[in-house]
């Protein structure tokens, strides 16, 4: 269902306006919006990026510390 809702297949945009809500706040839509624009566009990714992949791991790595 993520990737359904996170436009892999198809655009967000031909969904629902309150699937489209949730689709904007997802990490892998976030990720697919990303590389589309990189790929296709060739436009750079910027650091911002870095910083947030830096933090969603940390943040997994420290999740999966404490479940030890």
């Amino acid at each position: 269902p993520l990737m359904l809702i996170s436009g892999l297949f198809f655009p967000v945009q031909t969904l629902p306006g309150f699937i489209q809500g949730l689709a904007s706040i997802l990490p892998l839509n976030l990720q697919i919006v990303a590389t589309k624009s990189a790929l296709l566009f060739g436009q750079g990714i910027s650091s911002w990026w870095l910083v947030y992949g830096v933090i969603f791991f940390i943040l997994a790595w420290l999740l999966l510390r404490l479940k030890e």
